[in-house]
């Protein structure tokens, strides 16, 4: 986790919350956000995501392990991270803008057949980012990742990154987290 995020992801864990009457669930967090708020509203009613969207739900959709708040938004050195948007931006596409109720049967399974490959698509883009996400478990990993900066903003964040590394670490490397 980035340095200047470690306070509020600590005080997110800590024993604020439960002992404040909020449940020891509310605790995960990502630096920046709670967990529990990420997946939904306090009214709506949550399902997991299966590849088909169900309509007038929150659709889980599955966690995107060992990366704090920035590294999911691009501050990262996983450039696999933008596969993930795009990815998602398919399967927002490939929904329908009518309920299917309204819809005649053949609509209906063109719009699940595009929705399933474009569910595909983000499950594979979630599975690179996290293989790529974790093979970085101490400084010789992130300076392989370094190696081959793609631009200078890449190069001065992995100097930074680096800079910051101890030669052996328990702590988990940013954007990696």
């Amino acid at each position: 986790m980035l340095l200047p995020m470690q306070p509020l992801g600590t005080f997110l864990g800590s024993r604020y919350g439960p002992n404040n009457g909020f449940p020891e669930s509310w605790q995960g967090n990502d630096g920046v956000v709670n967990k529990e708020s990420m997946i939904k509203d306090a009214t709506g009613q949550v399902v997991t995501f299966s590849g088909n969207s169900e309509v007038g739900k929150w659709n889980q959709m599955r966690e995107l392990s060992r990366l704090d708040h920035l590294a999911v938004v691009g501050v990262t050195l996983h450039t696999q991270v933008k596969d993930v948007y795009v990815e998602h931006a398919k399967l927002l596409k490939s929904l329908p803008l009518v309920p299917s109720a309204h819809r005649r049967m053949t609509e209906t399974a063109d719009v699940t057949s595009a929705e399933e490959r474009a569910a595909t698509g983000l499950a594979a883009a979630i599975d690179r980012l996290t293989t790529a996400a974790e093979a970085v478990n101490s400084k010789a990993d992130l300076e392989r990742l370094c190696a081959t900066p793609i631009n200078s903003f890449a190069a001065n964040y992995c100097a930074e990154m680096l800079k910051q590394q101890p030669e052996t670490t328990t702590r988990q490397l940013r954007g990696t987290a």
